[in-house]
This record gives C-alpha cells, sequence and structure tokens, in this order.
C-alpha cells in the first residue's frame, strides 16, 4: 500500500495523483508519482509531504517540486520504506496549487519467472480528498498477451516499444493493480519410474510418458534406459514398453523441459466415446473391481 501524509491534516489539500510504472525487460520498474495539492483554505499550506511505500528494495530516489530539485529523506524498516519531502517554498491562498513528483526505481513489483512477468502495484490508501488518481502501466511489447490483469484497464495503447494500460480513479479505490503476462512457460522436469516383476517369467510392463498436447509440447533429453518401443495409444498418450526380466526390478529416468501455452495451439476437437468398455477393465492401477471404489462410486452416483 502506498499511505500519503501531508504536515498539516489532508483535510485542507485536494489531492490529484497521476502515477506512471515503467517496468524494465528485467523486471525492475521505474515509478514517477506526479502530484498536485490544491489549498482549501486562506492560510494553511504545504510545507512537506511523506509517503510509505510497501517495498523496501527501492533506489535512485529522486524528487522536485516547482522550485527546484528535493532532496529525499529515506527511512527503511522492515517492510516499508519512508521517504520524506521538504518543499523548496510556500504556496499560499486559497485554490493555490503546488506541483511536485517523486520518482523511484523499485524491485518489489514485478518479477519474471522464466518466460512469464508477474507485476503487483500497491493501492493507495483512500480519502475523501482524493479528487483524482490516474495510474498508466508500461509494459514492455515482447509481453505482447496479458494472462489476466485486474481490473482490466479503461484504455490500452502502444508507444515506443510499451503497451501502455491506463486505469482510472474509479477503478482503483481501495484496489491494487495485479496483472500477468507472457505466452508460455518452460518448465525442466526429471521423472523416476520402477518397475517390479514378481513373476518367474520376462514380463513386459507399459508406462505412460508425456506427450504432446495443444497446450505443451514436450521435449526429451534422455531416456534411460530406451524403451524397446513407443507408441502412441488411441487417447493420444505415449506409452514405452519395456521387457523386465523375472524376479526383478527396473528404474527408469526421463529428462527433459516442457514447453507450457497459455492457449491451445491446434484445434481441440471433441471425440465421443461409442465404447467405454476400454476404460473400464480393470488393471492393476485402476482397480474398477475393487470394493471400496464400488463402494464410493455408488454413493457418488458416478457409475
Amino acid at each position: 500500500m502506498i499511505i500519503p501524509k501531508f504536515a498539516y491534516a489532508a483535510d485542507n489539500f485536494d489531492t490529484l495523483y497521476k502515477i506512471t510504472y515503467i517496468v524494465q525487460p528485467d523486471a525492475s520498474v521505474k515509478v514517477e508519482q506526479r502530484i498536485t495539492l490544491t489549498n482549501k483554505l486562506v492560510d494553511i499550506y504545504a510545507t512537506q509531504y511523506s509517503v510509505s511505500l510497501g517495498a523496501t528494495r527501492i533506489r535512485e530516489i529522486w524528487a522536485q517540486d516547482d522550485f527546484g530539485p528535493i532532496t529525499p529523506q529515506v527511512e527503511k524498516k522492515e517492510n516499508i520504506t519512508n521517504i520524506k519531502l521538504e518543499f523548496n517554498d510556500r504556496v499560499v491562498g486559497k485554490y493555490k496549487t503546488l506541483n511536485f513528483t517523486l520518482g523511484y526505481i523499485t524491485d518489489d513489483y514485478a518479477s519474471k519467472n522464466g518466460q512469464i512477468l508477474e507485476i503487483g502495484i500497491p493501492r493507495i490508501a483512500e480519502s475523501q480528498n482524493l479528487k483524482d488518481h490516474q495510474v498508466h502501466l508500461h509494459v514492455p511489447a515482447l509481453f505482447e498477451k496479458s494472462i489476466f490483469m485486474i481490473p482490466e484497464p479503461r484504455h490500452s495503447r502502444q508507444e515506443n516499444n510499451f503497451n501502455i494500460y491506463s486505469f482510472t480513479k474509479e477503478q482503483l479505490i481501495d484496489k491494487s493493480i495485479i496483472a500477468s503476462f507472457g505466452e508460455n512457460q518452460v518448465f525442466d522436469f526429471k521423472l523416476s519410474y520402477h518397475l517390479e516383476n514378481d513373476k518367474d517369467a520376462e514380463t513386459y510392463f507399459e508406462i505412460a510418458f508425456p506427450p504432446d498436447t495443444p497446450f505443451q509440447r514436450i521435449y526429451y533429453e534422455n531416456i534411460s534406459p530406451a524403451p524397446e518401443n513407443i507408441f502412441v495409444d488411441q487417447d493420444g498418450n505415449w506409452l514405452g514398453k519395456y521387457l523386465v526380466a523375472p524376479d526383478t526390478t527396473l528404474d527408469i529416468i526421463a529428462v527433459g523441459s516442457a514447453e507450457i501455452f497459455i492457449q491451445s495451439k491446434t484445434e481441440i476437437k471433441e471425440q465421443e466415446l461409442d465404447d467405454l468398455t476400454p476404460y473400464l477393465k480393470s488393471l492393476t492401477f485402476w482397480e474398477v473391481d475393487n470394493k471400496q471404489i464400488k463402494e464410493l462410486a455408488a454413493e457418488l452416483k458416478t457409475v
């Protein structure tokens, strides 16, 4: 949360915020808070401004008002950064305005997880004297698609290799901005399989490997030991076939990476199942004849 404070009661001023958040490719965020204070009384004016930010990884803090640069006074404690500004001059008179800007860079408002950019912009504490509150979020154009954005921006446009999303006061009343961008994510995986043949004769086993689907692409670096054969069943599963010697065990390791897509890369076709018999057979890991499973299914009325 962003909590602003003034030398005098906030009721003595009307406040207007225009805040710009520029997300960099490395997920750091440049912040520029442009604030306008309007005096509501003849003899009350602002001499200083302070703000509490719910972040500590903040650097390159700067400020200025209508009369020149301001040296920020910064205090960090626990999870909060307090910034205090002493204005260069007094603006006296009812309806007179003072404009000032506070800027900084923070690593706490965005993060990159693989190919996904996640953004969390803190809310400003609500005040009856907050006359307007505009936020402009700049996201690098290389992150073309948003997975989600809460709230939805009022306007959006592209400019100088950035996608710019604009929000209004009504959208941000006591609300943060949360967004996630990206089209795909890549995960490395290592799968372990353990086969045990307790029979007196060689026995074939089939194990399932993650397949390509409309929402994922699988890249295998190594499968050790390699199966005698890999085939695709009627449901599109990749099955590896292994011959295991009598009274022995076999451990298999599959190493690779999975590229996960937010949206389907191919058309998803509905398939009608005219014959459910193959899916209702009792198998080692699909014990449809198990008494407890049958009793539970009867209670849930699934069969």
